[in-house]
């Protein structure tokens, strides 16, 4: 995480020139960072980009001004800078954005990691989870593997040069030790031969195996210094305080509560002499990779095993699940043979349903039949009774004509009857 940065002149309470000061054209150094024996780093911004961002540039003074010493640390300078080139292309090993050198000096212009620094989560007195280091582990040799790939060996791996990112939680790997390798030219007597071969020695103490502290690391160097750092975390004890034993092998696992895979592949990573430790990151996070599958399936094994019960209890159970299976079955049956009644019964409701469709449709015939019967029953009476009413008419008719027949007769009888008195 960033700090507070701000231009300031006054660092460590002495006026620093670096400060303000425009490194090749384009990097304003704005802070200082830290120093130490060798140079030292400072805060800058990119003037080249449109947001200037910031990046950390490294100054390295050769402390020898012979022109010798001052051309080999041009060429270790140039040799470390192609390398951090090459090597920054990997997500956990800062870009590095220029080599540049200004008035015999050197200087390393690299990406800026926002993060925290490892030597913040591994503190004195902390012991850490067996958890926590194997997957500090496999970040690290992650990287060990990426750098091996192209034959570099770091040299200085320690808490302080492991960068937990911000953004992701990763650990990113700095300081590959070009500092230390060109300024160690120091270390040269001042009549050292110029045609003689020498080999510098860099590294911190407790972190640093025998072999490299005479000159000769090899890829088992960084693979130690991975390994200490572990066990610092298991144990929450500091490299210098570890115990060893009459072999110079450490002795510390009754610091911590660890398993014995881990054990075994924490000891291999630390031995005194190189050729018994692993000799590749691949091999350790090969070991590693086993140990977490393992890790897994104890645990599985582990849950089971607190899940199991007395024999007679799962007996019973095994009695009951067959009963419950017989059941189950059962009703299965029963399910199968209710679904095929009603299917059964669906298609015979829909005969039903037919069926009594034809019957409401026969009810409204007869009903119609039957209201037109009545019909025709009324107008049969009403035929009937104007019939009847016909004949009468026709009745009266004929009554009526032979009283009007018989009428003159009877008058003319009544006239002679009277005539006659």
């Amino acid at each position: 995480m960033l700090p507070n940065f701000h231009d300031v002149e006054l660092v460590y309470g002495e006026l620093d020139e670096m400060l303000k000061r425009v490194l090749g054209g384009r990097y304003y150094i704005a802070d200082k960072l830290g120093g130490g024996g060798f140079g030292e780093t400072y805060l800058a911004r990119d003037r080249g980009l449109p947001t200037h961002p910031y990046c950390v540039v490294k100054q390295l003074k050769p402390h020898s001004t012979k022109p010798f010493h001052l051309q080999t640390a041009r060429r270790l300078f140039a040799t470390e800078a192609m390398v951090l080139h090459k090597l920054g292309k990997h997500d956990q090993i800062p870009q590095l954005m220029a080599y540049i050198e200004e008035n015999d000096d050197f200087y390393l212009v690299e990406e800026l990691i926002e993060g925290k620094n490892l030597a913040l989560e591994i503190t004195p007195g902390k012991k850490l989870s067996e958890s926590y280091v194997i997957a500090l582990l496999q970040d690290i040799l992650n990287v060990l593997e990426f750098i091996q790939q192209h034959n570099v060996i770091h040299r200085d791996l320690k808490p302080s040069n492991l960068i937990r990112r911000q953004s992701d939680n990763k650990i990113v790997l700095i300081d590959f030790g070009a500092v230390k390798e060109i300024a160690s030219i120091k270390a040269l007597s001042d009549d050292l031969d110029e045609n003689k071969s020498f080999t510098v020695a860099i590294g911190t103490p407790g972190y640093m195996p025998c072999e490299q502290s005479f000159g000769q690391p090899n890829f088992s160097s960084d693979i130690y210094a991975a390994g200490i750092i572990a066990i610092q975390a298991l144990t929450g004890i500091q490299p210098h305080l570890l115990s060893r034993d009459s072999n110079d092998e450490f002795v510390w696992r009754q610091e911590a509560k660890v398993s014995r895979k881990l054990i075994n592949i924490l000891n291999k990573m630390v031995r005194y002499h190189s050729n018994q430790r692993y000799q590749l990151a691949t091999e350790v996070l090969q070991d590693l990779e086993k140990l977490t599958n393992l890790a897994r399936v104890l645990s599985l094994k582990e849950q089971t095993s607190k899940e199991r019960k007395p024999i007679h209890l799962l007996e019973m159970e095994e009695k009951i699940d067959s009963k419950q299976s017989k059941n189950r079955r059962a009703k299965k049956q029963q399910i199968n043979l209710l679904e095929m009644e009603e299917k059964i019964d669906s298609s015979q409701s829909d005969n039903r349903r037919e069926k009594k469709q034809q019957i409401n449709l026969l009810k409204m015939e007869e009903k119609i039949d039957s209201s037109q019967s009545d019909n025709r029953r009324e107008k049969k009476q009403q035929i009937n009774l104007l019939e009847m009413e016909e004949k009468f008419e026709s009745k009266q008719a004929e009554n009526k004509q032979v009283k009007k027949n018989l009428h003159p007769v009877v008058s003319q009888d009544l006239a002679k009857i009277m005539n006659l008195n």
